[in-house]
């Protein structure tokens, strides 16, 4: 894929501009942030216009630099609107400049009118996705931030701006989707052919909740289901941390499966180390209903 990074950009309410300004964003393919404050944090008689970061402090700063960042090495973005039940996807071309954009303040802070002056890029190669084709990325997105760099969205994010066709490997899929590839893989009658236990149900939400598992399940016949998926390798730094602290998840009557990129298949009692990419190729490419969730989560 492209050597460019991939970006998320979240306008909230927290931006604190009114309907028309944040609707203008939208129209005209537009992100934006609104820091108004100088570099003390204080907010004067009007908005702080500069573009140069280093006339911002904290939050307002960071911004600054992603933006700045965005177009001197150019990017992909994924940007949410608070009034927009969709999304919009765009490329910022390297060289680009951050402008300043007039708008009004919205009441969060009671200021409802005040000229606002927001700094913006323009997005070019724009695709709108509806609710439907944004609620992948959207239930990917991170959970803070008003823009950040976004790694593990950026193959779903170029191949939507660029209309190309997504690749079917695992690398393709989000964190989040791995996670719920290994849940749907554990329910499959090919799954059990390969030595490992029924999923039957699920007892927690997939990925998020714990530290050490991604999936917490039972069996038909009652024995508990603990889950890690990575793509890491088990021998490497990380995935030796990950899997010793997978262990203490098996006992004589609970399953601990490690989901990963390495290649070998090992299975000691309870406590199963197995490929990622055999479930991917059991699921997403052999398997007529998983390959459909693979078109479906990762539709262009």
């Amino acid at each position: 894929m492209s050597g460019f990074k991939t970006f998320f950009v979240r306008h909230s309410s927290k931006l604190d501009i009114d309907s028309t300004t944040l609707n203008m964003l939208w129209d005209d393919n537009y992100i934006g942030v609104h820091y108004p404050s100088n570099v003390h944090g204080k907010l004067e008689a009007d908005d702080n216009e500069s573009t140069n970061l280093n006339d911002y402090s904290g939050t307002g700063k960071t911004a600054l630099k992603k933006l700045t960042q965005i177009c001197t090495e150019g990017g992909y973005v994924c940007a949410v609107y608070k009034n927009k039940s969709g999304a919009k996807v765009g490329f910022v071309p390297k060289g680009s400049t951050i402008e300043v954009i007039n708008g009004k303040w919205g009441k969060k802070s009671h200021r409802e009118g005040r000229d606002a002056k927001l700094k913006g890029i323009k997005l070019t190669n724009v695709q709108v996705l509806t609710a439907t084709e944004s609620i992948v990325l959207k239930s990917t997105q991170p959970r803070q931030g008003t823009i950040c760099h976004w790694p593990k969205a950026g193959i779903q994010v170029q191949t939507r701006v660029d209309k190309l066709p997504i690749p079917r490997e695992v690398k393709s899929l989000t964190p989040d989707q791995q996670e719920v590839m290994c849940m749907e893989y554990l329910r499959t009658d090919k799954a059990s052919a390969r030595g490992l236990p029924k999923l039957t149900h699920t007892l927690m939400p997939v990925g998020r909740t714990l530290k050490d598992v991604d999936i917490v399940g039972r069996s038909g016949s009652g024995n508990g289901i603990y889950v890690q998926v990575t793509l890491t390798g088990k021998k490497s730094k990380i995935g030796i941390k990950k899997f010793n602290k997978l262990k203490a998840y098996a006992t004589s009557s609970d399953y601990a499966i490690y989901f990963s990129a390495s290649s070998e298949l090992d299975i000691t009692n309870t406590l199963i180390s197995f490929p990622i990419k055999t479930v991917f190729d059991d699921f997403c490419i052999q398997d007529a209903q998983g390959k459909m969730w693979f078109d479906m989560v990762t539709k262009v």
